[in-house]
């Protein structure tokens, strides 16, 4: 029996190699039906242009909308427009009742007479107000004197006057010695001095304070480290506060420098106040009636509303009597009351339907800038180009499935031809780069070391390194020289050809 084992042995052996061989032989064959099945292209490496682009959809928009806001409380006699509707500059939109011009114009009127009589009254008498200490401290500068104006002195000098609310001065002095945090010092100035302590260091030196009873605000003082001298500064108010008032002129000042203040202290008086706070809102009022006034004036020459430019109407507020949803007059009043108080009584988009906002993926975003060019195409009009330009990139994403993307604007070359919600696609030229090495991309094969192609007919296998690419083309950045013939498979990379070859030996394919 173990003889008899011993004798199968090389059999086995002998069936495995003839298998082995019948395999190998059977690949052979398939790779030579393979390349005899594939159509190899030529290629011969030349100069050319490439682009990088990004691409978006979007639909177009106006450049610019413009509201018309009407006279608060006037009724509408008709309104002559609906939403949609193409106007040009001076179209008449509506016109007013003129019967509630009148009515208006008389309640405007007497409002504005009102008034006038009460300027009248405020400039007849002698305005006075007293200007307080905001806050408890030590006057220690006043920027104004007696008969100063007081706009004019805020507008020098930034205050009226400044008070020191601490009880500190401080000077702020340069030096590369100085002495240690809360060491005492000594603080001279003409006509003076005061003990100090090192409150803080500087970059450059330190700053010291000191009581504020005596010490001249603005003045250059000395500081001394005992007899050494550490350095000059100016003296300023270690916690300042600004004393303001909004007009007329100081006719007495009631504190001096130095004085001990507590809050609501008197310290100006103002007079001759036409130009009082008082006094301007009361002015500012009249100028407003006055405006209005105005307004309805020149609707009683002409009630008609019109169009301030040219555009589409994409918002009607304003009804007349009688008018659907409207069932009494006082809807028409209703709307151009609502437009006066900030809520226009239609809405116009101008500069024609210019704007087109398409989504850049954040790995893209990068990539765009302003001024950049790009070509649109409308749905409306599938053949025809449409030059834009990106003039406004958003800088917040919008996230969606865990990718962020940004609006990008693009404003297009003026054409008729364009409406307000066409549905199209943008192309943004990214890149152009020429005079540059392309390769078509289904000539590039990869392997474990990287890209490579074969060149001549022999298929010498060359490594390459590639940069920009459009899908179809490729720069070639090194490996490759102008005039170099590259073969590869037509439909197919030979590396896939290989993949596949080995996908149907392996029983997968």
């Amino acid at each position: 029996m173990q003889n008899r084992k011993k004798r199968r042995w090389p059999w086995v052996v002998l069936a495995l190699v003839l298998t082995l061989l019948l395999a190998g032989a059977w690949l052979v064959r398939q790779a030579r039906l393979a390349a005899q099945a594939v159509t190899y292209e030529t290629y011969t490496v030349k100069k050319g242009s490439i682009t990088s682009t990004v691409t978006g959809s979007g639909r177009l928009e106006s450049a610019d909308t413009r509201d018309v806001e009407l006279p608060e409380g006037v009724d509408f006699a008709e309104v002559n427009v609906s939403v949609g509707d193409s106007v040009r500059e001076g179209d008449r939109l509506a016109a007013f009742d003129p019967a509630s011009l009148e009515e208006h114009a008389a309640t405007l009127s007497s409002e504005l007479a009102s008034i006038d009589a009460e300027l009248a009254r405020m400039s007849g008498a002698k305005t006075v107000e007293t200007v307080y200490a905001p806050v408890a401290g030590r006057l220690k500068a006043l920027n104004v004197g007696e008969g100063s104006d007081v706009r004019a002195a805020v507008v020098a000098n930034g205050s009226l006057a400044l008070i020191s609310t601490d009880g500190l001065m401080q000077v702020e002095v340069e030096t590369s010695a100085a002495p240690a945090l809360a060491a005492a010092v000594r603080v001279e100035w003409d006509g003076g001095g005061e003990e100090g302590t090192v409150a803080a260091f500087t970059e450059s030196g330190v700053i010291v304070t000191l009581d504020d009873a005596r010490a001249p605000y603005g003045q250059t003082a000395r500081v001394y480290d005992g007899d050494t001298l550490v350095g000059e500064g100016a003296l300023a108010i270690h916690a300042p506060a600004a004393v303001l008032a909004t007009g007329g002129a100081i006719s007495k000042i009631h504190c001096d420098i130095d004085d001990k203040l507590t809050l609501a202290t008197k310290l100006f008086t103002l007079e001759n106040g036409p130009f009082t706070s008082a006094y301007q809102l009361k002015y500012n009022q009249r100028q407003d009636v006055a405006d209005k006034l105005a307004e309805v004036m020149g609707f009683l020459a002409d009630p008609v509303v019109r169009a301030p430019a040219d555009g589409i109407v994409s918002a009607v507020n304003a009804t007349a009597p009688g008018a659907a949803g409207s069932s009494s007059s006082s809807a028409g009043a209703m709307a151009a009351a609502s437009a006066s108080s900030k809520s226009a009584a239609f809405t116009l988009l101008t500069g024609g339907a210019i704007k087109m906002t398409v989504s850049v993926d954040e790995l893209d975003i990068s990539t765009i800038a302003l001024g950049q060019s790009a070509a649109v195409t409308l749905d409306a009009f599938p053949a025809k180009e449409f030059k834009a330009t990106v003039t406004r990139i958003s800088n917040i994403g919008q996230t969606a499935k865990s990718v962020a993307a940004f609006a990008v604007e693009l404003t297009l070359e003026a054409d008729g031809r364009l409406m307000q919600g066409m549905n199209g696609s943008a192309t943004i030229l990214v890149e152009r780069l020429d005079g540059v090495l392309l390769l078509p991309v289904a000539a590039i094969n990869e392997d474990a070391d990287g890209a490579f192609v074969y060149l001549g007919e022999d298929l010498v296998k060359t490594y390459v390194e590639t940069g920009l690419s459009d899908g179809e083309n490729a720069v070639v950045t090194s490996g490759l020289s102008e005039g170099d013939v590259v073969k590869y498979a037509d439909g197919e990379t030979m590396y896939q050809t290989l993949l596949r070859m080995r996908d149907q030996f392996e029983g997968r394919g």
